[in-house]
């Protein structure tokens, strides 16, 4: 076998990188790093970074988390969206800020316009427990060939429950390396959010619950919001949490009918400087609740409290 087939067999094949107890990570190199729970796949990180077509670099100018439908028993079925439909740059459960500004580089890392890219460069670290697996990749955000801040992407994800829901928390720890970065854009541009199957956008069934359903155009430092939709004949629940050390000031975005939702900070991070923004998204099947004892007993447990 010479060397060329032998790194092109490597992109292809499905490696498994780690696994303990009823928890492991199977890599598809070049394409994505999924989690599995006693073999069923829970989520799956896309990793892709192609420029070979103009199609290609579309689909994999940002990485982003594919959530698997927990009504599903073989872990195929996703319940988020990637590339294309209404909005392409909504994907999954993504991060980013429509307006940034990093040393003399100006970009747009929400949308990935002109040659503001996220790519991923490997898994870091992975730990699986009894409860729960940790997971860690590496990214960098680029401006073409210029890497303007790198980020450690780390997702702890707790093991479901008897009815398939489950809860996964994300850290961005994000660096500065190509000068003093500031991270902006509006709440419906930026930040880190969630984003349900195309069908939603068809069917128009995303419905919120905030705290104290308060106006979420004006609230500020909102702990958490969710959101039900359907697909097909199900209805979903997803909570999104937001760790109580963001930015203050941060909002929500959380009225859209097709489903996009989330948290927006705004901060400035230092040439050098490292900070970190944690989130939190609860996976589940049904509709809102009546009241808001379980959604912020979730927070208290989430936070810490």
């Amino acid at each position: 076998m010479n060397r060329v087939f032998a790194i092109c067999l490597s992109f292809l094949m499905l490696a498994e990188v780690g696994s303990a107890a009823d928890f492991s990570v199977k890599e598809s190199v070049g394409e994505h790093v999924e989690v599995l729970h006693k073999g069923r796949v829970l989520t799956r990180l896309m990793t892709a970074r192609d420029d070979s077509t103009r199609k290609r670099t579309h689909e994999t100018y940002k990485v982003y988390m594919h959530v698997i439908d927990p009504l599903d028993p073989e872990g195929k079925r996703l319940i988020t969206k990637g590339p294309g439909g209404q909005y392409t740059h909504h994907r999954g459960i993504f991060i980013g800020w429509s307006k940034m500004t990093v040393g003399d580089q100006i970009g747009n890392w929400w949308q990935c316009t002109g040659d503001a890219r996220q790519a991923y460069t490997g898994i870091i670290s992975q730990e699986a427990g009894d409860d729960k697996i940790v997971l860690a990749v590496g990214v960098e955000w680029k401006n073409g060939d210029v890497v303007v801040l790198t980020e450690v992407r780390e997702f702890t994800i707790f093991k479901p429950d008897a009815k398939g829901s489950f809860m996964i928390e994300k850290k961005s720890s994000l660096t500065a390396v190509a000068g003093d970065a500031e991270l902006n854009g509006n709440p419906d541009h930026g930040g880190c959010q969630f984003r349900p199957s195309g069908e939603v956008s068809k069917n128009k069934s995303a419905k919120y619950l905030v705290p104290g359903n308060v106006a979420v155009g004006k609230a500020r430092d909102l702990p958490w919001a969710a959101e039900t939709f359907k697909l097909g004949d199900n209805d979903y629940l997803i909570q999104h949490l937001s760790d109580p050390g963001l930015p203050k000031g941060t909002r929500y975005s959380a009225y859209r009918n097709y489903g996009r939702f989330g948290a927006f900070p705004v901060d400035k991070i230092a040439m050098g400087e490292t900070k970190s923004y944690r989130f939190g998204f609860y996976i589940s099947t049904g509709t809102l609740p009546d009241d808001e004892v379980d959604m912020q007993k979730r927070w208290n447990a989430f936070a810490g409290k």
